[in-house]
């Protein structure tokens, strides 16, 4: 696979992933305090679904392929 997309994916998954931990962690000082909306914790599951997705379907690829080419 190009190695651009490759890192495309780990980087934007990272960011994602960054975001979705700062929006929740701004969700703690945003009044009402300490009580994080539920539209917060929506934004923060689709962060971890896609980094999930991002990387995890070319880790699936990547083996299928190898066990392929060493059958």
């Amino acid at each position: 696979m190009n190695k651009f997309i490759v890192n495309f994916k780990v980087w934007s998954a990272a960011f994602m992933l960054v975001a979705g931990v700062a929006l929740c962690a701004a969700g703690f000082l945003v009044e009402p305090r300490g009580e994080i909306h539920d539209s917060v914790l929506w934004y923060f599951a689709q962060c971890l679904i896609y980094a999930g997705s991002a990387v995890g379907i070319d880790v699936i690829i990547d083996h299928r392929i190898r066990s392929q080419k060493g059958s």
